[in-house]
């Protein structure tokens, strides 16, 4: 019996010693986690980008900018064939004023008769038919103009404009090649300014505000740029427990390009690094 008391002892002693070491562990991994003490990386992409399709079917006669050139907002980027558009465009022109011609002849019909009714020397059911045929003529002359307006925005969609400032990046049709409508013609990208997307860990949470300036370092480059948070993120990743935000960056200079990497930096962390700073809306 005192051999077996010896062997139940030897075990509790074991037990609380396995205890004590487990309490230790959880304790170290709970002082230092790996997550918060890698560097947070930034990756920068376009404020704004479009993939722009025709809107009638021609053939590309020429693009105004190259891959990579800036344009204005409004710039004439790219321009069709607009023979076709042209001449449908003069032709609804030509209906739509015959039809203001015929509004106008019976009307004058329709007033004249009119007058000759009071007078006891025309009838009532010729009043009406005149009356009849002016309602008719008047809805021709609406139908005129849909038509013409339609032919017009034709023809203006044969000159395509910038719908913001910024650079053509990919031509998807060549010059002189035909063009469907719907079919993707070529990509545009807003680089005047550049959001930066970072991954930032759930204890900033509560730090991270709109319009809070963040400052990145760039990498393989002695610079750090800085901008205000754009957006946050409503949802956060539970496999990382990050959430996303985006800072939006100054690039009025073009010396950002989109698709650039960095890391995200505290305030002493800029000490004698040159800073861009971000031009205020």
């Amino acid at each position: 019996m005192r051999w077996l008391i010896n062997i139940i002892g030897a075990m509790t002693v074991l037990a609380a010693a396995t205890v004590r070491g487990s309490d230790e562990q959880t304790k170290n991994r709970t002082v230092a986690p790996v997550r918060e003490t890698l560097p947070i990386r930034v990756v920068f992409f376009p404020f704004r980008e479009a993939t722009i399709s025709a809107r009638v079917d021609s053939v590309v006669e020429k693009y105004h900018y190259r891959e990579g050139e800036l344009f204005k907002k409004g710039a004439v980027l790219v321009e069709l064939d607009a023979r076709r558009y042209r001449q449908v465009k003069n032709q609804a022109a030509a209906e739509y004023k015959e039809a203001q011609g015929q509004v106008a002849y019976f009307s004058k019909l329709y007033r004249s008769n009119l007058d000759l009714l009071k007078q006891g020397m025309q009838g009532e059911q010729v009043i009406a038919k005149n009356k009849l045929d002016l309602d008719n003529r008047k809805s021709g002359v609406v139908i005129a103009q849909a038509k013409l307006k339609l032919a017009e925005l034709n023809l203006a969609a044969c000159r395509m404009t910038a719908p913001f400032a910024g650079r053509m990046t990919v031509k998807k049709i060549k010059e002189h090649e035909f063009v469907r409508t719907g079919q993707p013609l070529f990509s545009i990208i807003d680089d005047n300014k550049l959001l930066a997307v970072v991954n930032v860990p759930q204890t900033m949470l509560k730090t991270v505000k709109i319009g809070q300036t963040m400052r990145i370092k760039l990498e393989n480059i002695a610079t750090v740029c800085q901008g205000q948070v754009y957006e946050i993120s409503p949802n956060l990743d539970y496999n990382s427990g990050t959430f996303e935000i985006k800072i939006l960056v100054d690039n009025s200079r073009h010396t950002l390009k989109a698709g650039m990497t960095g890391v995200l930096l505290t305030a002493s962390d800029t000490a004698g690094i040159e800073v861009q700073t971000v031009k205020k809306k």
